[in-house]
Parts: C-alpha cells; sequence; structure tokens
C-alpha cells in the first residue's frame, strides 16, 4: 500500500501511521440474474451494479444461503421449503432451533422493481461473518413474487433505518446489540466482481499511534 497520499491542496500526507479501524469484512459479490444466465439478449449490467450477495447460516444444524444486502429496506427474508415457485432456491427448513411465532405477514421490498414476499415470522440464529445473532426474527417466506426470479439469491438482508422494519428487531439493530457498531460501509472494486460490506466501521483511515 502506498505510504503517503496527495491531498486536494497538492501536499503530500503521511499514511505510514494511519491504520483501518476495527471492523467485520464480509466478501460479496454481484449477483448474476436467472436471465442473463438463459439469454445474451439485452445485458442487465446496470441493473445488477446495484446489488451486493454474501453467505448466511441459519439455525442449529446450520443451513447455508445467498443474501442480497438491501439498503432500502429493514426486514430479513428467506425463500423456505413451504415455497413451491422456490424450487431451485437453498430453501428455509424447520430445525431444532428455529421457533414458529405463528404470525403471518406481507413484506415488500424495492430491488430494481417492487417484489412482494408473503410467509411466516420466525426466530433462529443467523451467522454473518463470524458473528451468531440468536433468536433473530426473520420472514420464512412461501410466497415469493415473480420479480425476485431476476435475482439469483435465496433471501434478503435489509440493511435500511430500523424505524421503516415490519419485524422487531432488525438485524442491523440486533448487530448494534451484540457490540458492533451500527456502521456499514460498501465497498466497490471496479477491476474485480469481488466486493466487500463492512460492519462496525467506515471504510476510511484513522490515525494510530
Amino acid at each position: 500500500a502506498p505510504s503517503s497520499v496527495q491531498t486536494s491542496s497538492g501536499m503530500a500526507k503521511d499514511m505510514s501511521r494511519w491504520v483501518k479501524p476495527e471492523a467485520v469484512a464480509i466478501a460479496a459479490s454481484v449477483p448474476q440474474t436467472k436471465a442473463a444466465q438463459t439469454a445474451a439478449a439485452i445485458p442487465e449490467a446496470p441493473r445488477l451494479d446495484m446489488a451486493l450477495t454474501a453467505q448466511i447460516s441459519v439455525g442449529m444444524p446450520p443451513q447455508n444461503f445467498t443474501v442480497l444486502f438491501d439498503s432500502g429496506s429493514s426486514d430479513t427474508w428467506l425463500r423456505s421449503k413451504n415455497c413451491e415457485s422456490c424450487r431451485g432456491y437453498d430453501r428455509l427448513a424447520s430445525s431444532s432451533s428455529v421457533q414458529d411465532l405463528a404470525t403471518r405477514q406481507t413484506l415488500q421490498t424495492r430491488i430494481a422493481e417492487p417484489i412482494v414476499v408473503e410467509g411466516i415470522l420466525v426466530q433462529d440464529t443467523i451467522t454473518l461473518a463470524g458473528i451468531s445473532i440468536p433468536h433473530q426474527t426473520l420472514l420464512a417466506a412461501d410466497r415469493v413474487s415473480i420479480e425476485a426470479s431476476d435475482f439469483d439469491v435465496d433471501g434478503v438482508i435489509g440493511l435500511a433505518s430500523p424505524q421503516i422494519r415490519s419485524a422487531d428487531p432488525s438485524f442491523f439493530e440486533s448487530l448494534a446489540a451484540a457490540g458492533v457498531e451500527p456502521i456499514f460501509t460498501f465497498v466497490p472494486r471496479l477491476d474485480a466482481i469481488m466486493h466487500k460490506i463492512l460492519t462496525g466501521g467506515p471504510n476510511i483511515y484513522k490515525q494510530g499511534q
């Protein structure tokens, strides 16, 4: 890494004593759409550039899922085993750790276009980048609108303000309660499809000793 950077005034600024803040780095990637995988008629790069995905695990024994991070919603949902239209995806199954809240909920999010999901609220442990959040509320979706098939993901984690959540608590609130600073940063890379999401700190350098 370079030891100095050029400031707006043209003066070099020493970076050798600067260190990155503590944060949790989550490997993420731009998802392919099913349309892009099956047909090459019209490139959909502009809409793909808006989304990052990552891996999470849920429950005991853990089930692995690919989720999309959505900065425009606050709710977390996964396709469930009861979703007939979700075949071909990893779907949330009942486990010894899941708690059924017996509350039916309809959620709406917008990822390039409106997506409506419907299902049962449950609570289970979600693990992301080594951080486990017990009793996290999420929607086990048994109905997912056709628009969601454009994104090859098993569900969504909303990172927006908790004020717009439909289920309590949001995953972002749970991260803060677990001691992670309530800050997240998207770190895109122009030279590769792999990107990062930092939780618990911004993507800046700060003065060290």
